[in-house]
């Protein structure tokens, strides 16, 4: 009997643990291919180059964590479609899908947006 309880009190513990970490984790996430970024859905206090004064502690709402997160993986999602010079179509429709997600836009390309990301990938500063 002792021994089920030496099993079960760790495994308990294990469980407890384990809840309490999916209760704190990021609200979302974003993926493409391998490429994977989350964001919290509550104003986030964090030190980051996209704050007001580079290097220091500011608020990041939802909406630009969201925003930033999303940028941050289409820009991988289009360096792993660009290493693969675009033949990947299952990558390019992943990366079409979240752009028009993102933009509204259901006419961009991967490889349109990737070749040039220029304004439409643009991180948003926080604070």
């Amino acid at each position: 009997m002792r021994i089920g309880k030496l099993i079960l009190v760790p495994l308990a513990v294990v469980a407890i643990i384990y809840l309490f970490g999916l209760t704190i984790s990021p609200g979302n996430c974003s993926t493409i291919g391998a490429c994977r970024q989350c964001w919290n859905n509550e104003a986030t206090n964090l030190t980051s180059d996209l704050c007001p004064v580079p290097g220091t502690q500011c608020t990041a709402s939802p909406a630009q964590q969201q925003h930033n997160a999303v940028v941050d993986v289409l820009l991988c999602g289009c360096a792993l479609a660009q290493e693969k010079d675009y033949t990947d179509t299952g990558l390019n429709n992943e990366i079409e899908s979240a752009l028009a997600a993102f933009t509204g836009d259901t006419t961009l390309t991967a490889r349109g947006v990737c070749d040039s990301p220029g304004l439409l990938l643009t991180k948003r500063q926080y604070g």
